[in-house]
């Protein structure tokens, strides 16, 4: 039987829900891949505030960092999600000349490295106060154009006004420069105008980050697209657009489990597609969060904190939340049933996911100790989101005398 609709045994249900559950996380992952990028620019350009806006960590802090040459970092990110080449800046002062020279050694480093460690995007981060672009940067932009490499070039520090939404005038005239000299060698013709954080004093939103992941999604090649989805933290929509295709991957699972109606003790196997819809969920989400207290949380949000176990009593838990179901369901669960179920699940689940997506690793730790807020979070979504069962299909419990 694939790993897919193992069956979890009642009698060891903590070690069968930790192992499939943590076997599907790990699987959803390999699946995934990892998404590399590399940064170039120069000091003071905000690289470092970039990344961290856009993959929402200090990523580089939380890599594990594996030097590839005196000059370039190789972080690995994101429970291996992310893959960051981070490079040290161009200093105030130093030559065009230099400055090309290096950057075409360390792409050329790059070019060599193997299939998991491969490029794949490429940002060139400028500061709008710069207000020039160079020949020889030019002419390293065209370089990696003939190489195959997307570029995408980013215009940081880029004022905006809050009531038009016009962006500074220096700063437009310096973007039309690039776009003029080698918007056919880079990523959407013209460089992204950005602002990585608020500048409140300065009555500055962040903006623009959306529409650089937008690019870096155009450019990413189709395989590790999923990859850079998951580790992101600013697009939950296409976070959500990937866990649902898993929703419905196992709702079908479950549905053709349960299309021969199967005996309640029986229906581990169901449960047993939900577990590993719920860890590539969790995987398609890229939070952070230790695998183990994953696991716990899961089996908190899916099992409601009562019982433990995992078998017939623990799906009987998940079915006390559909509205009348207890008095026509008898002893057996049919596909429409097995199918609806899963589903309600799957969106419970992402409910929960989502909502620790939206707070910053710390906070998400704290998190994992409020069984109480998971567990009426998932209770709460998984009434919305259940989808209609046709009951008439069930006799009704007899009575006994």
């Amino acid at each position: 039987m694939s790993s897919s609709t193992t069956t979890l045994s009642a009698a060891d249900d903590n070690e069968d829900f930790n192992e499939q559950f943590e076997s599907g996380f790990a699987g959803a992952h390999s699946k995934l891949g990892r998404f590399n990028l590399a940064i170039f620019g120069q000091t003071g350009a905000g690289k470092s505030t970039l990344v961290n806006a856009v993959f929402g960590a200090k990523v580089a802090e939380t890599g594990i960092g594996l030097p590839v040459s005196t000059e370039t970092t190789y972080y690995v990110c994101r429970d291996g999600l992310l893959g960051l080449y981070d490079s040290k800046g161009f200093e105030t002062g130093q030559s065009a000349k230099d400055i090309s020279k290096f950057m075409s050694k360390e792409i050329e480093t790059l070019w060599k490295k193997p299939a998991e460690e491969r490029l794949h995007v490429i940002w060139y981060v400028m500061s709008a106060t710069s207000k020039r672009i160079d020949a020889q940067q030019m002419e390293f932009m065209r370089e990696l154009n003939g190489k195959g490499l997307p570029l995408i070039v980013v215009l940081t520090h880029t004022d905006k006004e809050v009531e038009t939404g016009h962006y500074d005038e220096d700063a437009i005239q310096f973007a039309d420069e690039i776009a003029n000299a080698v918007g056919d060698y880079i990523v959407g013709g013209r460089p992204v105008m950005v602002q990585s954080i608020a500048r409140p004093k300065k009555h500055q939103p962040a903006h623009g980050l959306e529409a650089l992941l937008d690019a870096t999604f155009l450019a990413a090649p189709a395989g590790v697209r999923n990859a850079l989805i998951a580790a992101q933290q600013l697009d939950l929509k296409s976070k959500r657009e990937a866990a649902e295709v898993s929703i419905a991957l196992a709702a079908t699972a479950a549905g053709a489990m349960g299309f021969v109606p199967v005996p309640f003790a029986d229906a581990p196997m169901i449960v047993g597609a939900q577990v590993t819809m719920m860890a590539a969920i969790a995987a398609q989400y890229g939070l952070l969060v230790d695998k183990s207290h994953m696991t716990s949380l899961a089996k908190i949000a899916l099992f409601s904190g009562g019982s433990a176990a995992v078998a017939g009593r623990g799906l009987a838990s998940v079915l006390k939340l559909v509205p009348g179901i207890g008095t026509v369901i008898g002893g057996t669960i049919n596909a429409a049933v097995a199918g609806a179920i899963t589903t309600g699940v799957g969106y419970a689940w992402i409910a929960v996911c989502e909502h620790l997506a939206s707070l910053d690793i710390a906070e998400r730790e704290d998190v994992l100790a409020q069984t109480e807020m998971i567990t009426g979070l998932f209770k709460s979504s998984f009434g919305k989101s259940l989808p209609p069962i046709d009951l008439s299909a069930f006799p009704p419990i007899e009575k006994s005398a």
